[in-house]
């Protein structure tokens, strides 16, 4: 009963919010020229759209990015789906095409690490590091070759203990 009918075909020309996470290790004059390259692209490269705004929502700093907000506005009427999407897949290509020849690039991030308390001291201890040791010793063997399945290596062969803080990087 109280429902509403929308006309597309009559509606005007449709905004869009295309998202893209900039790392923030990113230097501001690289920024500054994506954004200028975006402004470009929009304005005179695609013919895909009218005019485009772009404004930085928010910084994920723990997740190493920065959240560009594009709004661009496309030529398409609103009811053209299809033609619109088919452009912001083209704005989105730019970009990373764009990203990755400024050199703009994503490093792997921080993994988390468990976080396990230093050895203990005296006796236990001592059967602790006895015992830890030993089950390294068993796998390694068992296995015949490098990590034994246990992931205890490094990419270098040596072998790493996984203590400290988590988020502390893993050597």
């Amino acid at each position: 009963k109280n429902m509403a009918l929308t006309n597309l075909s009559r509606s005007g020309k449709l905004t869009l919010l295309v998202q893209l996470m900039v790392p923030v290790a990113t230097q501001s004059s690289k920024i500054n020229e994506l954004l200028e390259a975006i402004t470009s692209y929009v304005s005179d490269g695609s013919g895909d759209w009218s005019a485009c705004d772009n404004q930085f929502g928010e910084a994920a700093l723990d997740k190493g990015h920065l959240l560009l907000n594009i709004w661009p506005t496309s030529v398409y009427a609103a009811h053209e789906i299809m033609a619109i999407y088919a452009a912001k897949s083209r704005l989105l290509l730019f970009c990373h095409a764009y990203m990755q020849a400024a050199n703009i690039e994503y490093i792997m991030p921080v993994l988390p690490m468990r976080d396990s308390p230093g050895p203990r001291a005296g006796l236990a201890g001592v059967v602790e590091q006895a015992l830890s040791a030993a089950a390294v010793g068993k796998l390694t063997a068992a296995k015949g070759q490098g990590d034994g399945g246990g992931g205890g290596l490094r990419a270098d062969g040596q072998a790493g203990v996984a203590r400290g803080r988590v988020g502390a990087p893993c050597l």
